[in-house]
């Protein structure tokens, strides 16, 4: 079986897990834009509250300008549409009496300066657009004259540290980069030790080391950040218990795998975090009970980790199903062998 098909069934048993456990607190605008759903889920179980959704399905990842056109413009929300990555500018102008909403247009990451430019006089969010626009940086520099809102543009993430050495403005907003651009890596830091870094933003978005936590201890690093960065392992809270840790940060760190949140019980986690960590399945959730999670965050977990680990385990009985299989006929087929004769003679005789 392909890993495609595999996805799939995960998916419908992620569905089925959801339909047969309605007594819960679900979340239905979180369930309608979690990436396990499709849209013939959507489309195949009209008797599920997909109302109380404020139809965000429109939103879904999954959802494909294929299906916008199989429904009626009143079965989705414009503004989600607009903002769903999956709609392209080719979709957009292809389609130019379909209710596009240019504000929402503003945050979709295919809206390239052209399109802008050619329709420049539609109600674009230029704060949003600063921050989204797909284009390079040279291009939106080639831009400059635009109603870019600089200190967004000095947050997106295509613009980095050396980038704006290069092109130096008084436009930039040297307060927000530092604060909120995700372009940072640790070896700009290293580079630029003489920039003044925000280390609480550092802490949070930049992956960093234990080690480089330690050798650094003069920098004002902060320990709630520390204990969710991407950086930080579970091994490292276990090994240096001394060290000021956050346990809601802890529990928010991607590392955390429910074998270790398993085997350390006695740890004070924080079940609404856990309840979105990525290894987390149903059957977990059936089999534990007694752990308070919070539904509005299962709603909105994806289970990537644990969707992943299952499809290992299933493609692993394949493989050795296939091998039973393979060495069944090898001996079974085979003269060689006395197995192999008695079954040869055996088919022979009946």
């Amino acid at each position: 079986m392909s890993y495609n098909k595999l996805e799939i069934e995960w998916g419908n048993n992620w569905f089925s897990f959801i339909k047969d456990n309605m007594n819960c607190s679900w979340f239905w605008k979180y369930i309608s834009i979690n990436p396990n759903l499709t849209f013939d889920m959507i489309n195949d179980n009209p008797q599920l509250p997909w109302d109380t959704c404020d139809r965000m399905y429109s939103l879904n990842p999954n959802i494909k300008w294929e299906h916008i056109i199989q429904k009626e413009d009143s079965f989705w929300d414009w503004t989600c549409v607009s903002q769903n990555d999956n709609i392209t500018v080719k979709d957009i102008e292809n389609n130019p009496t379909k209710p596009w909403n240019f504000w929402a247009l503003s945050n979709n990451s295919n809206i390239t300066i052209d399109f802008v430019k050619k329709n420049i006089n539609e109600n674009w969010n230029w704060d949003t657009l600063s921050l989204n626009i797909n284009a390079t940086p040279h291009e939106i520099m080639e831009n400059s004259h635009l109603d870019w809102e600089w200190k967004y543009l000095s947050c997106n993430q295509k613009i980095n540290i050396d980038f704006i050495l290069d092109n130096p403005s008084d436009d930039w907003d040297m307060d927000h980069f530092f604060d909120y651009n995700k372009s940072i890596t640790w070896k700009d830091i290293e580079k630029h030790k003489e920039m003044p870094w925000n280390f609480t933003h550092i802490s949070y978005n930049v992956p960093v080391t234990l080690a480089t936590v330690k050798k650094y201890p003069q920098y004002k690093w902060n320990w709630h950040g520390l204990s969710s960065n991407k950086g930080i392992t579970f091994k490292n809270f276990k090994d240096n218990p001394e060290l000021n840790w956050s346990m809601e940060g802890l529990s928010m760190n991607k590392n955390i795998r429910w074998n270790d949140i398993k085997n350390n019980r006695d740890i004070d986690w924080e079940w609404w975090w856990i309840s979105y960590n990525q290894d987390i399945d149903f059957d977990i959730i059936t089999n534990n009970p007694d752990i308070e999670w919070r539904w509005i965050n299962i709603s909105n977990n994806e289970m990537n980790y644990a969707k992943e680990r299952w499809i290992k385990k299933e493609r692993l009985k394949i493989i050795k199903s296939n091998m039973i299989k393979r060495y069944w006929r090898n001996y079974s087929y085979s003269p060689y062998y006395q197995f192999g004769r008695k079954m040869i003679i055996k088919r022979f005789e009946s």
